[in-house]
């Protein structure tokens, strides 16, 4: 008897959780490209020697941290500017937008009372109310 595969996929419960799932994988293709994976590599050689194998959090972690924080926000959103596709223009939405993402909590995708999000299926990005 020959073995059989077993599968580890999970069932996509929901339509939204399809599109969840569709937006995060846009984002993890963006921080798996080689250029963000060399860019990475490089500001960790530059800043290893400054972090300890200890529970205290040094003042000097603040400014690299932030550092790596403004980085890699600017080079997430120049390539969701750069390869614009519906689903990323979701995630555009939400990063642009943070403060439009209370009235979206159980559904950032759902179609009711903020109207940021109903613009995406236009292409328009419009302030949050």
């Amino acid at each position: 008897m020959a073995p059989t595969e077993e599968s580890f996929a999970l069932p996509i419960s929901s339509a939204s959780e399809a599109k969840f799932d569709a937006v995060v994988g846009s984002v993890e293709a963006i921080i798996m490209d080689p250029e963000f994976q060399v860019w990475q590599r490089n500001f960790m050689d530059k800043y290893y020697q400054e972090f300890e194998d200890t529970e205290e959090n040094k003042l000097t972690y603040t400014p690299i941290f932030n550092e790596y924080l403004s980085w890699v926000e600017k080079y997430i959103e120049e390539q969701l500017l750069e390869h614009p596709s519906q689903e990323l223009l979701r995630v555009r939405l939400l990063w642009d937008k943070r403060l439009c993402l209370p009235f979206h909590l159980e559904d950032p995708f759902s179609h009711h009372t903020c109207s940021c999000v109903n613009n995406v299926e236009n292409n328009t990005i419009t302030n949050p109310p």
